[in-house]
């Protein structure tokens, strides 16, 4: 077993200066010390660790969204009520932008204080049957603008064989959850950990959010693939957090401001990253 100190001073370009101070000598070419040095030092240079560990966005990876669909069914819904259909769907869409900010955050626990905030921000207000009606036809549009990637099952089963798999989300849990069950997907088969804003307070890129997934998955940061579309929440938390990024490129397209370590056009490709790291 080698006996030294490793000390090591990165420079901006990567490995900088390395400094190996050997209490017993490095030995000669072929001993044991020497092997054990020169595995360090190529695992040091190359930046890779096996990879045990991969965590996932939900929204536009896992989840595909159709945010044009869902504005238009906001809108039916909006008209279907007199107490709502003097509104215009910008006025709604930012109440509702509002009060989802604070139901992802955790300040808000579930529909019926997430409605009274939106009724409040909308001065409006619903009869009893109204409220419950809206709320009711707001869940039930999710159906027609939330899909499941469509090899899903297939990429996560892969996948499960050989790695712990997470899924790391600013989402309100409750609608992830009713979203699963119409999409006919179990989470709990596949991904070992379900991290949502709403229950952990921890937002993307907050660090401490992909701190709190590693835990959970006991692996460190450099054992781990994070795999997201959004760059200044999954790639930019990711790179602050030690993590490997990967941005998946198939609706949005990378800006410049932030690197990730690779990129992919689809989920398929993350097999092939992670096997050869």
């Amino acid at each position: 077993m080698l006996e030294g100190v490793y000390k090591i001073f990165e420079g901006e370009e990567g490995i900088g200066n390395l400094r190996f101070l050997i209490k017993g000598g490095i030995g000669t070419a072929g001993s044991d010390c020497w092997r054990e040095f020169i595995r360090f030092l190529n695992l040091y240079m190359s930046g890779m660790c096996a990879i045990k560990a991969i965590i996932f966005d939900m929204t536009d990876t896992i989840l595909e969204f159709d945010f044009r669909r869902m504005r238009e069914e906001f809108g039916k819904i909006i008209k279907g009520h007199e107490c709502t259909r003097h509104l215009a769907i910008g006025q709604f869409m930012d109440a509702y932008k509002e009060a989802y900010d604070s139901y992802q955050r955790g300040e808000i626990q579930n529909d019926n204080a997430f409605w009274e905030k939106m009724f409040g921000l909308l001065k409006v207000n619903p009869k009893k049957g109204e409220f419950r009606g809206i709320m009711r036809r707001h869940l039930a549009s999710r159906r027609k603008f939330v899909k499941l990637h469509r090899h899903a099952g297939h990429i996560f089963g892969r996948l499960k064989k050989k790695y712990r798999l997470a899924i790391l989300s600013n989402a309100v849990r409750n609608w992830a959850d009713y979203d699963w069950k119409f999409l006919k997907f179990n989470p709990k088969k596949y991904f070992d950990v379900q991290l949502y804003s709403q229950d952990t307070r921890l937002l993307k890129p907050e660090r401490k959010a992909f701190e709190l997934a590693l835990r959970k998955l006991n692996v460190s940061a450099k054992e781990a693939l994070m795999v997201g579309d959004n760059e200044s929440q999954d790639i930019l938390g990711g790179n602050s957090a030690g993590l490997v990024t990967v941005f998946l490129a198939n609706k949005y397209r990378l800006s410049g401001a932030v690197k990730p370590r690779f990129v992919v056009n689809s989920l398929e490709e993350i097999e092939k990253i992670a096997g050869e790291m």
